[in-house]
């Protein structure tokens, strides 16, 4: 048994395998880098919600048949909307939150991120309940044109989604002289 120790392959194999170890057990020893990990973080008194502290998903979108949409079904995504059409919202939200909270939306102009009078009318809210939830219907504004959808939860907002509104196509008869759309 002794012999094998001879050859220099078995050394150099036993020598590799003893280092590995000694480094595997000098890591496994070493306390963690970092310092101490604390728990319960609170954030700081007077800083403005987070998104992450209502939600976890927030989209606009349809269903994939076109049909409203239901408390379960899924949507897809769409940052584009036609002027005056209803849409979906696909809503999560963390674990942490235990009850229902008013979410206010506001079409934005995109560049100052102010409400244009011409919009005031279109704010809506939803009442959101706790999990992952379709809600149905966000009317888009009949106005066209590029807005940032603000959500405001306890009179400040959270985020900004970016939406474009162009207008709906037109209804024609059709024939060989109708361009498609895009």
């Amino acid at each position: 048994m002794w012999k094998i120790l001879e050859r220099p392959k078995v050394r150099t194999v036993l020598v590799i395998v003893g280092v590995g170890a000694l480094l595997g057990l000098a890591a496994a020893l070493r306390p963690p880098a970092g310092g101490p990990v604390v728990e319960d973080l609170q954030p700081p008194e007077g800083t403005r919600p987070a998104f992450a502290s209502y939600f976890v998903h927030f989209f606009l979108g349809r269903t994939p048949d076109g049909s409203p949409p239901r408390p379960n079904s899924p949507l897809l995504r769409a940052m584009k909307f036609l002027a005056g059409e209803r849409v979906g919202l696909r809503v999560q939200t963390p674990l942490e939150r235990r009850s229902t909270f008013v979410v206010e939306m506001r079409f934005l102009s995109r560049e100052t991120k102010e409400e244009l009078p011409a919009l005031r009318d279109d704010r809506q809210s939803f009442r959101i309940r706790r999990g992952l939830r379709t809600y149905c219907c966000l009317r888009i504004p009949k106005e066209t044109g590029d807005y940032d959808l603000g959500l405001l939860v306890e009179n400040q907002f959270v985020a900004f989604l970016p939406i474009n509104v162009k207008e709906p196509p037109h209804q024609g008869g059709g024939g060989l002289f109708v361009a498609p759309e895009e």
